[in-house]
């Protein structure tokens, strides 16, 4: 039986959220076993995710990810076009922080 939402001030579901987030981000848990841990009911989880556009914000991640070891591998081998890639990697970051969320 899922555990019910207790009401909480603004300040501690805020702490919950970044809590949450972070594990959510981290990744290597269920949404279940990130709810259990917080005291959290897993529909309010899957709420917050959503709302909150937790799992486009990790794919970004992931992908940045693979882009900085892709150019720092790239840069050994050919320091022009490392040049060319950091530029384009910068120029990818700038976009995806000044893109608003819908």
């Amino acid at each position: 039986m899922a555990k019910r939402t207790v009401w909480r001030p603004r300040a501690a579901e805020l702490e919950l959220k970044k809590q949450c987030k972070t594990l959510v981000l981290a990744g290597g848990k269920t949404n279940e076993a990130i709810a259990a841990e917080v005291g959290i009911t897993p529909k309010t989880l899957r709420k917050w995710i959503k709302d909150g556009g937790w799992l486009e914000e990790a794919e970004a991640g992931v992908t940045a990810s693979n882009m900085v070891l892709f150019v720092s591998w790239m840069g050994k081998k050919h320091p022009a076009l490392h040049k060319r890639l950091t530029k384009l990697y910068d120029e990818y970051l700038n976009e995806t922080q000044a893109t608003p969320k819908p």
